[in-house]
């Protein structure tokens, strides 16, 4: 047997994690193929070679990622990859707030199935609505008898 093979799967599987860390970051095909390339070489290694030499890849292996892993977070490649922003109101964000007061005691139908959310209709307007407990069929005549916040609570007429 070959016995560069170990070896040779080892490289390319660290090569392949080394793409995915520095070109493209997050969980894909190239960090997925890499570890398992990792794994099926030290494996090979511990068919191949002696238990010492085995067992020196397998160091050699976690050292190697090891040290992958530690540069890529002291570099701080890791941060890139969320929002620092945040939408505050001091930013300029206006959060879309509105007003559900007006469908109060209001009679519409069932625009679909609540069991028990589902959506309502009330003046040809699609709304999202939860039922008080029963199961309202759609096209059933319904009432809002409570609003929270942006929650329609009704009842079947």
């Amino acid at each position: 047997m070959n016995t560069f093979l170990p070896l040779i799967i080892l490289i390319f599987g660290l090569l392949l994690i080394a793409a995915e860390i520095f070109l493209v970051p997050g969980v894909t095909f190239f960090g997925m193929s890499g570890s398992i390339l990792l794994l099926i070489g030290v494996i090979y290694a511990f068919i191949e070679f002696s238990l010492t030499t085995a067992f020196l890849v397998l160091l050699l292996a976690l050292i190697v990622v090891g040290v992958l892993v530690m540069w890529f977070f002291k570099k701080g490649i890791h941060l890139g990859f969320s929002l620092k922003n945040k939408e505050a109101v001091s930013e300029g964000f206006k959060p879309f707030v509105r007003n559900y007061d007006q469908y109060l005691n209001k009679e519409g139908i069932a625009h679909t199935y609540l069991r028990p959310a589902g959506f309502i209709k009330i003046e040809g307007e699609k709304l999202e609505a939860v039922s008080q407990g029963d199961f309202i069929k759609e096209g059933e005549k319904i009432r809002v008898i409570k609003v929270e916040g942006n929650k329609l609570i009704v009842v079947k007429l």
